[in-house]
C-alpha cells in the first residue's frame, strides 16, 4: 500500500510541478525578446527546475494524504496543491541541510548547491517558499475552508520552517559541547523541532483540509510526531553503513560534523571508558580511517545500547497504534500504509 500510494502521489505531482514552474515564469513576466533575456530565461527556468525536483521521493505529500484519508477523507486528489506545497517546502529545507552536511550527493542526483552554487541556492530558497504558501492558500480557497483555517494552515506551514531552522542551529550549537553532557532528553526535545516535528505538521495540514475535529487533530499530531522521531532515529543509524550508493549519502557524516544524535548519545553511554576516550577524539575527525569507522560501528552496534534504541522504537510504535484507535473513520488504506510504514522504520533494528 505505502508504495502503491507514493507511486500514484508521483503521477499526480510531476505534471502538477511542471505546471508551477512554468507559472513562476509566467508571473514574472518573462518575456525572452533578445538572446540575453532568452539565455537567462534558460538559466533560470534550469534552476527552478531542479530546485522543485531536487528530492527524490514524496514521503511529505503523502503525509498529507495521510492526514486527510486519518479523519476519513477518501478523494485525496482534492489535496494535491498542498500536497505540492508541502513538497516544496521540504525542498528548502533540504538545501540547507545539505549545506550546512557538505553533502554532495541527494539520492541519485548532485545537491543544488553543488550543482548550481550557494548563491544560486540562496536566490532559489527565497522563491520557492512564497510558491509553498500560494499553493496551499489556492487550495483552502479550492475547498471552502473558512479565514480561520486558513490562518491555521499558514501558521503551521511556516513553523516549520521556523522551528527547522532552530533544529539546524541546535545541531551546530550542540556540535560544540561536551559528548558527557548530552543526553537522550536533550536529543528528544531537539528531535520534535526536527523530522518529528514536520511530519507531524504535514500531517496536520491534511488533517485540517478534512475539517478534523480537536480530538482528531491532536491524535493525528502524536502520530505524525512519534513517526517523525522514528524516521529520524533509522536516518540517524543508516548513517553507519558504509555504503554511499546502497543510503544515497554519504556514510559517517554526523561523526565527521561532531553530530551528537541518538546512536552516538547511546554509544558513549554503554562504551567502557577506554572506547570513551577514543570517541571523543574520533568525532569531528574529517579523515576517518579503516580502524576509526570499524570501532564507531562496534560502539553504536553494541548491545546495551541496541537493546536500548529497540525499548524506545518499541514505546513510540505503541503510542502510535494508540493514537490511530483514538480515531473515529480512518480509511482502510491510511491505516494499512501507515502499518507499512512502521515495518520500514523499523526493519533494521
Amino acid at each position: 500500500m505505502l508504495f502503491k500510494n507514493l507511486r500514484e502521489i508521483k503521477s499526480e505531482l510531476e505534471p502538477l510541478k511542471k505546471s508551477v514552474i512554468m507559472t513562476i515564469l509566467k508571473d514574472l513576466n518573462f518575456k525572452a525578446n533578445d538572446q540575453i533575456k532568452a539565455k537567462l530565461k534558460q538559466h533560470f527556468l534550469r534552476l527552478i527546475t531542479d530546485s522543485v525536483n531536487h528530492r527524490e521521493d514524496y514521503d511529505r505529500a503523502l503525509w498529507v494524504r495521510l492526514g486527510y484519508e486519518l479523519v476519513g477523507k477518501r478523494d485525496w486528489k482534492d489535496v494535491l496543491p498542498a500536497m505540492l506545497a508541502t513538497e516544496i517546502d521540504e525542498e528548502s529545507i533540504t538545501f540547507i541541510d545539505d549545506f550546512i552536511d557538505d553533502e554532495v550527493q541527494r539520492g541519485r542526483s548532485p545537491t543544488l548547491y553543488k550543482k548550481h552554487g550557494t548563491k544560486h541556492m540562496i536566490i532559489a530558497n527565497g522563491i520557492i517558499i512564497p510558491i509553498s504558501v500560494e499553493l496551499l492558500l489556492k487550495n483552502a480557497d479550492t475547498l471552502n475552508l473558512d479565514k480561520k483555517q486558513q490562518k491555521f494552515l499558514i501558521n503551521i506551514l511556516m513553523s516549520i520552517n521556523k522551528e527547522v531552522s532552530f533544529y539546524q542551529f541546535s545541531e551546530l550549537f550542540y556540535g560544540g559541547i561536551d559528548v558527557k553532557n548530552m543526553t537522550k532528553s536533550k536529543w528528544l526535545d531537539l528531535y520534535k523541532f526536527g523530522t518529528g516535528g514536520m511530519i507531524q505538521k504535514y500531517a496536520l495540514i491534511g488533517a485540517v483540509f478534512g475539517n478534523a475535529s480537536k480530538e482528531e487533530l491532536k491524535a493525528i499530531s502524536n502520530i505524525g510526531m512519534s513517526v517523525g522521531i522514528l524516521q529520524q532515529i533509522r536516518d540517524d543509524y543508516i548513517d553507519y553503513i558504509d555504503n554511499k550508493t546502497k543510503i544515497g549519502k554519504t556514510p559517517f557524516t554526523d561523526i565527521r560534523n561532531r553530530r551528537l544524535k541518538f546512536p552516538i548519545i547511546l554509544a558513549y553511554k554503554y562504551a567502557n571508558q577506554k572506547d570513551k576516550v577514543k570517541l571523543e577524539k574520533i568525532l569531528g575527525k574529517r579523515d576517518l580511517t579503516t580502524y576509526d569507522k570499524e570501532r564507531i560501528v562496534r560502539l553504536i552496534f553494541n548491545t546495551e545500547a541496541i537493546k536500548e534504541a529497540i525499548k524506545f522504537i518499541k514505546n513510540l510504535e505503541a503510542d502510535i497504534v494508540k493514537n490511530i484507535k483514538r480515531l473515529p473513520n480512518p480509511t482502510t488504506s491510511a491505516k494499512q500504509c501507515i502499518t507499512e510504514i512502521l515495518k520500514l522504520e523499523t526493519n533494521m533494528f
